[in-house]
């Protein structure tokens, strides 16, 4: 039981971390783009721009990541996978539905 609550709280440690890396990592990168072709072109007006567009694009990944991170919790992809057998949900029905799926071609090829 306590094994559960540790995995839960190192869960929300590294989504808050993830969090936070992705909503700086393109706001610094537009901040610098920004400030690099501001300073070339002799336009102040596509520094902010860009601030807001990297900002933008950090509000839009932390949303995919918690859309995402709350999907898996809400579908049990967090179990221990010897449930996930029992209903029916096993890797090898999901092969068949998805040829395409790189993950599917690199294990087809161990068997």
């Amino acid at each position: 039981m306590e094994k559960k609550k540790n995995r839960s709280a190192l869960r929300m440690l590294v989504l808050i971390s993830q969090l936070g890396i992705c909503m700086m990592t393109p706001t610094f990168f537009c901040v610098f783009v920004g400030q690099f072709l501001s300073r070339r072109l002799n336009q102040e007006l596509i520094f902010p721009f860009l601030v807001l567009l990297g900002m933008m694009a950090g509000f839009r990944s932390c949303y995919t990541v918690i859309t995402r991170f709350v999907n898996l919790k809400d579908n049990n992809k967090y179990s221990s996978g010897f449930d996930a057998a029992e209903d029916g949900n096993s890797t090898e029905g999901r092969k068949e539905e998805s040829n395409s799926h790189e993950m599917d071609k690199l294990d087809s090829g161990r068997k």
